[in-house]
């Protein structure tokens, strides 16, 4: 199961020459190294690089238990690249982490999850792979484009999905013909850990994403402490302490901690009028 499908080879197929004419004929190299090297900056690498190492240990746990292996690696990278930088970029954002951790509860649940991981256990020649992935590029970009009201643009739509519903019925039924065939029956265990994986890794992973969410948060309101303090010297220990205890290590506290209050913690330095005037803060949002 690590080595590449016949589905990723043809996704590679597809993708590979439109990113190197992007590269090179449109000239978009520089603007893309410039996004990558964003993401290069210790505020982003630090919290993967953790992110990394805490599913390294839910991983090994998961070993321990017997619902991991190594013959699910390819899958487990794949799900915690994508997965890990979305929901990191997320929580960096996010109003509340627990609002962030319910929408992702809700999503890991959803019914078109174990569907599409069924029609991904079936695979076309790499020429069939190749032109299905084609034909759904195209349905795909022409409903971005379809123009809501116009007759001929709601027809062509309409054309487009029945074009993408026809595929998925014929996977439906193709899918247990190519495991029998191939005896990809026999993997059955592997199959079902991997399904089970794509709900258990990424509940186990909200609690570190949560954490992101609040230190996120946090940062940020620091920050703009020290802008409306008008000065470069860092606020004094017990000043910060006093800030995050009144922000009840909540994201969703902190990311309204915003320049109508942070103006008037200019000069404050004790921890008891900083408390004081904390709690001045979350008493007035219960009044909103």
């Amino acid at each position: 199961m690590n080595s590449l499908t016949n589905r990723e080879i043809a996704t590679l197929t597809l993708f590979t020459p439109v990113i190197l004419i992007g590269f090179f004929k449109w000239k978009l190299g520089p603007s893309v190294i410039s996004i990558f090297l964003r993401f290069l900056t210790p505020k982003i690498l630090i919290p993967f690089l953790f992110l990394t190492l805490y599913a390294y240990g839910i991983l090994y746990g998961a070993y321990s238990l017997g619902i991991w292996d190594l013959e699910i690696l390819k899958d487990t990278l794949v799900l915690v690249m994508l997965l890990g930088f979305r929901l990191l970029y997320k929580a960096a954002i996010s109003n509340s982490g627990i609002i962030l951790i319910r929408e992702e509860t809700a999503k890991t649940f959803q019914v078109s999850v174990p569907i599409a991981f069924y029609m991904n256990l079936a695979n076309l020649s790499i020429l069939g792979e190749i032109l299905t992935q084609s034909i759904l590029v195209v349905t795909a970009m022409g409903g971005f484009v379809a123009t809501e009201g116009n007759r001929g643009s709601e027809r062509a739509q309409r054309v487009m999905n029945r074009i993408t519903t026809t595929i998925g019925i014929f996977y439906f039924f193709f899918t247990p013909y190519y495991l029998e065939k191939n005896r990809a029956i026999e993997d059955l265990p592997h199959i079902f850990m991997t399904l089970g994986m794509s709900f258990w890794l990424p509940l186990s992973l909200f609690p570190y994403i949560y954490l992101i969410s609040v230190y996120s948060a946090m940062d940020s309101a620091v920050m703009r402490l020290r802008v409306a303090a008008e000065s470069d010297q860092k606020p004094k220990l017990r000043f910060l302490l006093a800030v995050i205890w009144g922000l009840h290590l909540s994201s969703r506290l902190a990311r309204k901690f915003d320049g109508s209050w942070t103006y008037r913690f200019k000069g404050l330095t004790k921890f008891r009028e900083t408390s004081d005037l904390m709690k001045e803060f979350r008493k007035s949002l219960e009044l909103k």
